[in-house]
């Protein structure tokens, strides 16, 4: 439904947790300009979720991470480093575990992920594409991103919304 038949305009807003004040408030600096009657229906829930319900079309739109995908070495030592390196790295996002290193490199070399193993193990990497980096004191940051639909939108304050957060989120 893009309005009711009082004209009142829908928009459908999801976002991770972590940034409802951020999202709330711009949400409502942007009421204050708005000539039309909105009505906001809020959504909170992991970015992959968030990431289909905007592709599917039951958002209009998301504040979510957007993660790197993993390939974990199985064996070794890597056992210990297992889930908490999992949250670490990439938090809702699925790690794919393998049991040979030849695997990790093909993942990696195709561009699928970014590889997690021992050092030692890397040794039998031969492709000088592949670089291997020790974790020493790893800064652990993510990419939070505005997401939406291309084309276009249903209805005008779901687009003047989305510009409005295009110009004023990435501010604070």
């Amino acid at each position: 439904v893009c309005s009711s038949d009082l004209g009142r305009a829908y928009v459908r807003i999801g976002f991770i947790p972590s940034t409802t004040a951020r999202v709330t408030r711009a949400a409502c600096q942007f009421l204050r300009g708005q000539s039309h009657d909105v009505e906001f229906h809020w959504r909170d829930a992991p970015s992959t979720t968030l990431l289909s319900e905007v592709s599917s079309g039951q958002l209009d739109v998301a504040i979510a991470v957007i993660t790197e995908r993993l390939v974990f070495f199985q064996s070794g030592s890597i056992g210990t480093l297992g889930e908490p390196a999992r949250a670490l790295f990439s938090p809702g996002a699925q790690a794919y575990r393998v049991s040979h290193s030849e695997t990790v490199y093909g993942m990696v070399l195709s561009g699928l992920a970014l590889g997690l193993m021992p050092l030692m193990y890397t040794s039998t990497a031969l492709d000088p594409a592949l670089v291997a980096l020790p974790l020493k004191k790893p800064r652990i940051e993510r990419q939070v991103a505005l997401v939406f639909r291309p084309g276009p939108q249903r209805n005008v304050v779901v687009q003047n919304l989305i510009i409005y957060f295009q110009n004023h989120l990435g501010d604070e």
